[in-house]
């Protein structure tokens, strides 16, 4: 299975980045994550892995993997989020414009089994992934108002 998402955060890229970059970021703007834990490398570094939980609106729990495959940033970072039921690959692209930052996923996912409950997942995913791009485009540019401490800059405070 093949999609693709996109949202346009007008924000500079670079700020967009920054704000991706500080993991203590993701609970504030990935729907029903829990835990983001780095278990080897520095995060977004090539060969780097993260270990996420998320909480589904049914209260399950789900750990997904992520591995960093390649980093071209500031235009390119490619994943491989991996779980028991999936393997999806995730190419994150930022396209720079005057003001404001393109932000694509195009992902690839291969489930390990076929069923109806595979079914209902895969449904799932295009919808989630714009549900989690929508709300980092709230979250960033709300971090970026006049007074706020954590600007979206590399290296900013994460307080908010």
């Amino acid at each position: 299975m093949r999609y693709s998402s996109e949202v346009t955060v007008s924000l500079p890229r670079e700020s967009v980045l920054g704000l991706l970059a500080d993991r203590r970021n993701d609970v504030k703007w990935r729907p029903g994550l829990t835990l983001c834990e780095s278990i080897v490398g520095e995060p977004g570094s090539l060969g780097s892995e993260t270990r996420l939980m998320y909480r589904d609106a049914d209260g399950a729990v789900h750990e997904r993997m992520e591995h960093v495959e390649s980093n071209r940033l500031p235009d390119a970072i490619e994943y491989s989020l991996t779980s028991p039921r999936m393997v999806e690959h995730q190419l994150h692209r930022f396209v720079e414009g005057q003001t404001e930052t393109r932000w694509i996923i195009e992902s690839t996912v291969t489930f390990h089994r076929a069923g109806l409950a595979v079914r209902r997942q895969s449904a799932l995913l295009e919808p989630e992934t714009v549900r989690s791009m929508q709300s980092f485009k709230v979250f960033a540019e709300g971090s970026s108002a006049p007074g706020r401490r954590d600007s979206g800059l590399l290296g900013a405070s994460a307080e908010g």
